[in-house]
Parts: structure tokens; C-alpha cells; sequence
């Protein structure tokens, strides 16, 4: 295991959550820029500590402590409905170009052998399916979050910057027609978005105009299932289509 690896034990209860969010935050400090609050104090202050001295001296963090309680109380669902749950929060992070399991509750974290940034959430997912997901078919009770940029800061690719083309490429027409969008907006939405069906597909998710049919709402909630795996949108089109629009199978073939 890496020496950069930071990993807190738990000793509090109900506080995987807020466990989970620390691994994230503090593994990857550098690249968030993050030089103020009370997770960075925290990390800083224990970053000579080991994980069992950590795990102690996050439940005397007064900073900590109080953000954990607001937080807690906010959204709609009462959190002493959870008191007695079995729910329970890890976190998936590179460090050293390694893919790490972090689980408070755990020993030691778990290396899950070497990634890249392009591949980490994939490599995460494959982890996921395989360890948690496939070993409880049926189960609904799972939920992704991933931490990364902004909605409107992602780096756009290449083609967007390049010069806008008159030429419509049928074959993504079709792709959007057969989620239930009419033609005729497809094509100008194509059109308005040089060809690219992920910023058209935006488009005709988001637009004031006619909507597509029943079909394509529960499309897009799948759709934003698979983006928060780290899948982008186009290559989960085009999965879907070459799919005929099945999820598991749509989801085997962005695993590979």
C-alpha cells in the first residue's frame, strides 16, 4: 500500500457517509485545489496519525462534528428512519495510478490493482458489478456518486471547436428518432450541434419543444445511471442502439 494513501478507521456510528466523503476528499487534495474547511484542517492536522489514531480523533472534531449534523438533516428523508440501517457508504479512489477500496470498517484498504484517470471509473464499476451488485441480484438498494467536475466546466472534445458542418450523418438521426424524438427537431437539433448526438440529445432533453414520447423518459433515467459510472453519453447512445435498448446488455458492453 502507497504511503500517500490516507485512510481513516471508523469509530463513530452512522458515519460511513461521512467517512467516505473524507477518503475522496483528502486523497485527492491536489487536484481539487481544496485549501480551507474543515476536512482539509482535519486531513492536515492528522496527516502523521495512523488510521486507528484518525478514526479517534474524527469523533472529537468539533468543525467535523457540526457539518456532520447539519448535513444530516437536510433533504426529505428523516434520518432517524436509518438509526438501525444496514446502509453503508465506501469510497473507490486512484492513488499512485492504483484503484484503492476505501471502507472505514475495514482493516486496511483494498488495492485493486493499476488504473489511469481515463480508466479509473470504469476499473470502479467493474469492481462494483462484479464484488457487490452480481452477488445480490434483484437488490435496488444501491446508489453511485462520483466526484468530478462541475455541471458546464467539462472539458469539451475536440470536434467541438472544429467548423460547423451543413451535413446531417443519418445514422445519428436514426439513433435519436428511435428514442422517440421527431425528425424534424432531430435534425435541428443535429444541426445547432455540429453532428455531435450527445449535445443534441442535451438538447432535445432540455428544449421547450415538442417532447419525445413515453419511451424516452425511462431511456434518460438510464441513461444518467450510466453517465454517473463515468460512461459518457454518445458511447452510451450508440451502446443502447447497437443494444436494441436492453440495459444489462447495454451495460455488459460499455464494461467490455
Amino acid at each position: 500500500m502507497t504511503e500517500k494513501l490516507y485512510f481513516v478507521k471508523q469509530h463513530v456510528s452512522n458515519a460511513c457517509g461521512t467517512i467516505a466523503v473524507i477518503h475522496a476528499i483528502a486523497n485527492n487534495l491536489a487536484e481539487l485545489k481544496i485549501e480551507t474547511g474543515p476536512i482539509y484542517d482535519f486531513v492536515k492536522r492528522t496527516i502523521h496519525n495512523n488510521p486507528e489514531e484518525r478514526g479517534h480523533l474524527l469523533g472529537k472534531d468539533e468543525a467535523i462534528t457540526r457539518s456532520h449534523q447539519v448535513t444530516s438533516k437536510m433533504g426529505a428523508t428523516n434520518p432517524k428512519d436509518f438509526i438501525k440501517s444496514d446502509f453503508h457508504f465506501i469510497c473507490f479512489t486512484m492513488v499512485d495510478s492504483h484503484l484503492y477500496e476505501l471502507d472505514g470498517t475495514r482493516k486496511f484498504p483494498i488495492n485493486h490493482g493499476p488504473t489511469t484517470r481515463q480508466q479509473m471509473i470504469k476499473d470502479a464499476a467493474r469492481v462494483i458489478k462484479t464484488n457487490f451488485v452480481d452477488k445480490t441480484p434483484g437488490e435496488l438498494f444501491f446508489s453511485l456518486l462520483t466526484l468530478g467536475p462541475a455541471s458546464g466546466h467539462e472539458v469539451f472534445p475536440q470536434e467541438e471547436l472544429e467548423p460547423h458542418e451543413d451535413t446531417i450523418d443519418i445514422s445519428k438521426v436514426n439513433e435519436l428518432v428511435a428514442m422517440g424524438f421527431p425528425e424534424e427537431l432531430v435534425l435541428t437539433a443535429l444541426k445547432l450541434k455540429n453532428n455531435n448526438t450527445q449535445r443534441a440529445l442535451d438538447y432535445l432533453l432540455n428544449s421547450n419543444s415538442e417532447k419525445p414520447d413515453h419511451a424516452a423518459a425511462p431511456l434518460e433515467n438510464q441513461i444518467l445511471q450510466l453517465m454517473n459510472l463515468g460512461f459518457d453519453r454518445e458511447s452510451i447512445v450508440s451502446a443502447f442502439q447497437k443494444n436494441n435498448g436492453n440495459f444489462d446488455q447495454t451495460l455488459n458492453y460499455l464494461l467490455g
